[in-house]
């Protein structure tokens, strides 16, 4: 005997592939989309800090040794 409520489509293998699916997404979200972030060091990656920045990408890090660089620097 069906409820009125429930989808016989559906049923409890249904279910149980939809929360599978529920919690993976989950988890496939909580990952980083990339992984690859470098940490670019000037002068010794680059010479000047704008070739540096032109060359990062999301959640790259730019370290910049102490010293006069004398440039305009443009995000």
């Amino acid at each position: 005997m069906l409820r009125k409520d429930s989808d016989p489509r559906f049923g409890k293998r249904g279910w149980i592939l939809f929360l599978a699916l529920l919690v993976l997404s989950h988890q496939i979200d909580a990952q980083p989309l990339s992984s690859a972030t470098r940490e670019i060091h000037v002068p010794a990656d680059f010479e000047t800090i704008q070739a540096a920045i032109d060359s990062a990408t999301a959640g790259d890090e730019i370290v910049v040794a102490p010293g006069f660089y004398d440039e305009s620097v443009f995000f």
